[in-house]
């Protein structure tokens, strides 16, 4: 399924990390990485790994469970459906 994954997906990895072995470039459906601009949002991620968690720095990388930064569907600041991408 790998490839066909890497495919749809349209990662801008500069900046964001992931790795590009598992991300796809030139599909339509655009994924970015939040800002984690909120300090909640990196507490969160922390008190996963405190209950016992995985911590993971791409959970749709090799490391897929665990608590991480989170990713969307958005393209030039508005939400990016398949619908967007594919029609």
């Amino acid at each position: 399924m790998l490839p066909y994954f890497r495919r749809m997906e349209n990662w801008n990895s500069a900046g964001h990390g992931g790795d590009p072995g598992w991300r796809g470039s030139d599909g339509p459906l655009h994924v970015q990485r939040g800002a984690m601009a909120n300090p909640l949002t990196r507490a969160f991620v922390q008190a996963g790994g405190q209950a016992g968690y995985e911590i993971t720095k791409d959970y749709n990388g090799e490391q897929q469970e665990g608590f991480g930064p989170f990713e969307m569907t958005v393209h030039n600041g508005q939400r990016w459906s398949a619908a967007n991408a594919y029609l």
